[in-house]
């Protein structure tokens, strides 16, 4: 990798022999900030979007294993994956995702079922660059997600659905 670039895996990532040079080649063509892949973990196929908008409240669908500017990791943890980059996101970084995996790992990527504290420091992030009126939405989605699953009124799950559509729209101004 590039002087200006930076690798992230896990210690327990096995990647394919292309993987460096697929990221790579991704970055050059995209332009993006940030380049991901895929994952095989335990015979399933793992696909990220790059850029999965409101949807990464819920989990990581940014990636796992990272090419990223070494200048946008400048005073950033890099452990929790998915809040770096959805910090990163938010902030205007470009995120795409090569759709292969070119990696076998053990650790499925992370989501709001199996690393709450990382989805709160993602809704955080979110928070942070909504406008104050529509700030109360990105908890609302990510609280309605977390609930056990059960039953709920019809007019619950339509002000659920009408939260994210306006949180959606929120994001894109």
């Amino acid at each position: 990798v590039g002087p200006g670039w930076v690798l992230l895996q896990d210690d327990g990532d096995v990647p394919e022999p292309e993987l460096v040079e697929t990221l790579v080649r991704a970055q050059q063509v995209s332009g993006a900030d940030i380049v991901t892949c895929g994952l095989f973990v335990d015979g399933t196929v793992h696909l990220f979007p790059g850029e999965p908008g409101a949807l990464g409240l819920l989990g990581n669908g940014y990636g796992t294993v990272v090419l990223v500017r070494r200048s946008l990791l400048e005073g950033e943890a890099t452990d929790a994956r998915w809040p770096l980059l959805a910090k990163l996101s938010v902030a205007g970084a470009r995120i795409v995702s090569v759709p292969r995996p070119l990696v076998s790992s053990a650790t499925a990527p992370a989501s709001l079922d199996t690393h709450p504290t990382e989805a709160l420091r993602v809704l955080n992030h979110f928070e942070g660059v909504l406008p104050h009126d529509l700030r109360f939405l990105a908890e609302l989605v990510t609280r309605t997600a977390a609930e056990t699953p059960r039953p709920s009124p019809p007019r619950v799950r339509g002000l659920a659905r009408r939260a994210v559509r306006r949180l959606i729209r929120g994001l894109r101004r």
